[in-house]
């Protein structure tokens, strides 16, 4: 079973891929929404402070070291 820092995680990385898709397509408006949910998830659980650190900085964020590397601080929390 999944820990809880382990779902919000995964729904912080759903919207940041949504976040990064709404930039590209040239939906600012959608993107600033999507930036608010991030940081909502980000003040409940900073497991997810990453996650906004990747959105402000524009790093893609694979989940791997070499996203880190890049600025992102954002870690994937091991399955419980």
């Amino acid at each position: 079973m999944k820990s809880r820092e382990a779902k919000s995680m995964e729904l912080g990385i759903a919207v940041l891929h949504l976040f990064e898709r709404a930039m590209v397509e040239g939906r600012p408006s959608t993107a600033e929404h999507l930036m608010r949910a991030l940081e909502e998830l980000a003040s409940s659980d900073p497991a997810c402070k990453g996650l906004v650190e990747c959105a402000y900085l524009g790093i893609p964020f694979d989940g791997a070291d070499s996203s880190r590397e890049r600025g992102c601080t954002a870690k994937r929390p091991a399955d419980r």
